[in-house]
């Protein structure tokens, strides 16, 4: 590789950064005609623990936008290890940090998760420009946002079994599928505060019905209700 050569695959790697760099700020502000001249148009956007695959950029910004919808995020991106695999093409690693706070539920409480994990990137220089080809994100851990809920329930991070021991994975790939499941996070949190408030005004299984589907949330906003869930006589013994 002469002096030119090395030269031109710096710039590409700088290039690359800064094409990060507004993806994180226009992700942020919401500028989404910003965003989605950040990925070329034939993207791929892949969220295994959310259950997301998306082709093409105007469906990826479809879904982003519409998942982040009132939505305070805030995304870092660190340690980048980039390759640059031809005179066109390009793949990289980044290490990431993102805060989601989705907006209050009627009793005020804070909901929202602060996840650590990867970006594994794909690029391509399309029109002259460098773009993002591929995303994945893979998350090593998440952890759950919120303060104590009303009444008697308590902050536990941990999830537990139905047995009342802590599932190996804790609150981490379980709690992923948050995003885009705002409404039935809401449900599940007035569904445990009534509970708390006094177990005899719901039947637990009814409850347990209102957050089928997200039962693990709703564990992990109080390992209380799990415990009313698990004792359908829980009222009726007070």
């Amino acid at each position: 590789m002469d002096e030119r050569e090395l030269l031109q695959r710096l710039v590409d790697i700088e290039d690359i950064k800064r094409l990060k760099a507004r993806y994180f700020r226009s992700l942020d502000t919401k500028d989404w005609d910003e965003f989605a001249q950040v990925f070329a148009q034939d993207a791929h956007l892949e969220v295994p623990e959310g259950n997301v695959s998306e082709d093409g950029r105007q469906a990826v910004v479809r879904s982003v936008s519409t998942v982040l919808e009132g939505v305070t995020t805030v995304h870092h991106g660190h340690t980048p290890e980039i390759e640059i695999t031809g005179d066109d093409t390009a793949r990289g690693t980044w290490a990431m940090f993102d805060y989601v706070e989705f907006p209050a539920a009627e009793g005020g409480e804070r909901f929202g998760l602060k996840g650590y994990g990867h970006y594994l990137e794909e690029y391509v220089r399309e029109d002259g420009e460098w773009r993002i080809k591929r995303l994945e994100l893979s998350r090593l851990r998440i952890d759950p946002l919120g303060e104590k809920p009303a009444g008697a329930l308590g902050w536990r991070p941990a999830l537990t079994s139905a047995d009342g021991r802590p599932t190996p994975q804790g609150p981490t790939r379980r709690v992923a599928g948050l995003v885009g499941r705002r409404a039935r996070y809401r449900r599940a949190s007035l569904a445990a505060n009534v509970v708390a408030a006094d177990p005899t005004l719901v039947d637990p299984e009814v409850v347990r019905r209102v957050i089928a589907g997200w039962s693990p949330v709703a564990l992990a906003i109080s390992g209380e209700l799990a415990l009313s869930l698990r004792s359908p006589h829980r009222g009726a013994a007070r």
